[in-house]
C-alpha cells in the first residue's frame, strides 16, 4: 500500500517539475512516526477529486449533489458529460460568439458609413451646424494655445526676472569681493617684499665670508710666521749670547764655527717657516672653515631656492586667482547682458502679441456692427416651393437616391440588391480609409512641424537664457581644484602672518654671532 502511494506522489511530482526523487520522500513512508501521515495526506490531496481547478471542483460537487439527489429520489439520470463534449461545446461557443462579434463590427462600420453619407448629402443647415461646431473646436484650440504661450511667457518672465534679481545681486558684490581679495593679496605681497632682502642677503654674503676667511688665513699665516721668526730670534740672541761668553774663555774658532752652522740651519728653517705656517693655518682653520662655508652656503642655497620656489608658486598664484576673477567679472557682465536682451526681446514680442490681439477685437466688432448678410441688407430670403408629387414613391429607390446609390433594375430580387449593397458598401469602405488616412497624415504632418517650431524657438531661447550660466559652457575647473585653491589660499596667509612676525634683524644678527663664535674656536 505504501509502494502505491510512493509512486503516486513521485508521479505527482514529476508532472509538476519539482525537483524532489525517491531519496527525498521515501524516508517519511519508511518511518514509522511519518508513515501515517504522509499516507493519509496522498489519500486526500492527490486523489484526482483534489487535482482538479476551483470551477472544476466546484462543478463536480454540484454534479456529485444533482446525482445524489437524483438517486435518492429514484429519478433516472443521464450520463455525465466528458471533456471531449464540453472541449466541443466551449469552441462552438466561441465561434458563435466571435460571428457576432464580427457581425457587430460589420453592422457598426455599416452603420457609420451610411452616417457619413447621411452627413455628408444633408442639408445645409447640417453643414452649416458642422462648419460652427468645427469654428468651436478651433476656437477652443485657438483659446487653448493662446493660454499655454501666455503661461510659457509669463514662466520665462519670471525665470528672467529671478535670473535678472541673481545676475544684479552677484554683480553687486563683485566690487566687495574684489576688494577683499586684493586686500589679502596686498597682505601676501607685503609678507614677499619682506622675504625678498632676505634671500639677496644670504647669496650675497656667502661670497664675502669666503674672501673674509681668506684674508684672516693670510694674517694668522702671516702672524705665526712672525711669531715663529720672533722665538727663532730669541733663540739666536740667546745662543749668541752664550758664545760670547765662552769666547771670553778662550774657546773662540769653536764658537765661530757654531754661530755659522747655526746661522744656516736658521735660514734653512726660515725658509721652511712659510710654507709650514701655511699648511698647519690651512689643515687647522682654513680648509675646515671652508668646507662649513660651502656647507652653509649649500644649506643656504637650497633654502634660498625654497623660498624662490614659494614666492613664484605664490605670485603665479595670485597671477592666476587674478585672472579668474576678471573672467568670472566678464562672465557675470555678459551674462547679464544677455538677460537683459532676451527680456527687451520678450517685452517686444509681448507687444506685437497685444497689438495683433487689440487689432483682432476691433475687426470683430466692425464686423459685428457693419452687416454683410443678405437678411441685414434688406434682401427678402428665398422661399423654397414644395414640390407635390402626382404619384407615391417608391421607399427603396427613395432611400437608395438619397444615399447615391445606384438603383437595380428590379428592386424586388433581394439578392442582387444585397449583392448590390455589398459592393456600395466595399466603395465607400475603400474610400473612407484613404480618407482617413490622408487626414491622419495631414494632421500629423501639420502637427509636427508646429511641434518642431515651438521646439526650435525654446531651444533657441533656453540657449539665449543659459549661455552665459554655468551650464551653458564647460568648466575645465572642478570644484576639487577649487577647494585645493582656497586650502592653498588658507596656508598662504598662515604663512604670510608667521613671517610678518619673524623679526628678520635678530635672526640675522644672531647668525653673525655664529659665524664669529665659530670662527673665534
Amino acid at each position: 500500500m505504501a509502494a502505491k502511494e510512493l509512486h503516486q506522489l513521485l508521479r505527482a511530482l514529476d508532472d509538476r517539475n519539482i525537483s524532489l526523487g525517491r531519496d527525498d520522500v521515501e524516508w517519511a513512508f519508511e518511518s514509522a512516526g511519518t508513515k501515517g501521515d504522509v499516507q493519509k495526506w496522498v489519500q486526500d490531496y492527490l486523489s484526482p477529486d483534489c487535482l482538479l481547478s476551483k470551477e472544476e471542483f466546484k462543478f463536480l460537487e454540484s454534479f456529485n449533489s444533482r446525482v445524489a439527489e437524483g438517486s435518492s429520489d429514484g429519478t433516472v439520470t443521464g450520463r455525465p458529460l466528458t471533456d471531449l463534449e464540453l472541449e466541443n461545446a466551449i469552441t462552438s461557443l466561441e465561434s458563435s460568439t466571435a460571428a457576432i462579434e464580427k457581425q457587430c463590427r460589420l453592422l457598426e462600420s455599416q452603420k457609420a458609413a451610411l452616417q457619413e453619407l447621411k452627413a455628408r448629402h444633408s442639408t445645409s443647415a447640417a453643414t452649416d451646424e458642422a462648419q460652427s461646431q468645427r469654428q468651436k473646436k478651433s476656437a477652443r484650440e485657438k483659446a487653448q494655445l493662446e493660454f499655454e504661450v501666455n503661461e510659457l511667457a509669463d514662466g520665462l518672465q519670471s525665470d528672467l526676472k529671478s535670473a535678472a534679481k541673481q545676475a544684479e545681486t552677484s554683480v553687486g558684490s563683485l566690487p566687495n569681493v574684489m576688494e577683499r581679495v586684493l586686500e589679502k593679496d596686498d597682505r601676501v605681497l607685503d609678507g614677499l617684499q619682506k622675504l625678498i632682502p632676505r634671500i639677496t642677503q644670504s647669496s650675497a654674503s656667502s661670497g664675502n665670508n669666503e674672501a673674509e676667511v681668506d684674508e684672516l688665513c693670510r694674517k694668522l699665516s702671516y702672524l705665526t710666521m712672525q711669531e715663529i721668526r720672533g722665538r727663532i730670534d730669541n733663540a739666536y740672541r740667546s745662543a749668541t749670547a752664550s758664545t760670547h761668553g765662552s769666547q771670553a774663555n778662550g774657546h773662540a774658532a769653536d764658537t765661530e764655527n757654531k754661530i755659522l752652522e747655526l746661522q744656516a740651519e736658521l735660514e734653512e728653517l726660515t725658509g721652511e717657516i712659510e710654507g709650514l705656517a701655511t699648511m698647519a693655518v690651512d689643515g687647522k682653520y682654513h680648509h675646515p672653515i671652508l668646507r662649513e662655508l660651502k656647507t652653509s652656503q649649500s644649506d643656504a642655497e637650497a633654502e634660498s631656492s625654497r623660498w624662490n620656489d614659494y614666492v613664484l608658486g605664490t605670485l603665479q598664484y595670485l597671477t592666476t586667482r587674478a585672472q579668474t576673477l576678471d573672467e568670472h567679472a566678464t562672465h557675470l557682465h555678459s551674462h547679464q547682458d544677455a538677460i537683459n536682451t532676451v527680456a527687451r526681446t520678450l517685452e517686444g514680442v509681448a507687444k506685437v502679441e497685444e497689438t495683433v490681439r487689440e487689432r483682432q477685437r476691433i475687426q470683430k466688432r466692425d464686423s459685428i456692427s457693419s452687416p454683410s448678410t443678405p437678411i441685414a441688407r434688406g434682401l427678402k430670403p428665398l422661399r423654397l416651393v414644395q414640390a407635390n408629387f402626382a404619384e407615391p414613391q417608391d421607399a427603396i429607390s427613395h432611400v437608395l437616391r438619397q444615399l447615391d446609390v445606384r438603383s437595380a433594375p428590379d428592386l424586388s430580387d433581394t439578392e442582387k440588391l444585397s449583392r448590390m449593397l455589398g459592393e456600395t458598401l466595399k466603395e465607400r469602405e475603400s474610400s473612407l480609409r484613404e480618407l482617413e488616412g490622408d487626414t491622419e497624415l495631414g494632421l500629423a504632418t501639420q502637427l509636427a512641424e508646429t511641434l518642431a517650431k515651438a521646439d526650435a524657438n525654446v531651444s533657441d531661447l533656453l540657449g539665449a537664457v543659459h549661455m552665459h550660466s554655468p551650464f551653458g559652457s564647460v568648466k575645465l575647473v572642478d570644484g576639487n581644484v577649487e577647494e585645493g585653491l582656497g586650502r592653498l589660499e588658507g596656508r598662504t596667509q598662515e604663512l604670510g602672518e608667521e613671517m610678518r612676525r619673524i623679526d628678520v634683524d635678530q635672526v640675522a644678527t644672531q647668525a653673525r654671532k655664529t659665524q664669529a663664535r665659530f670662527l673665534q674656536a
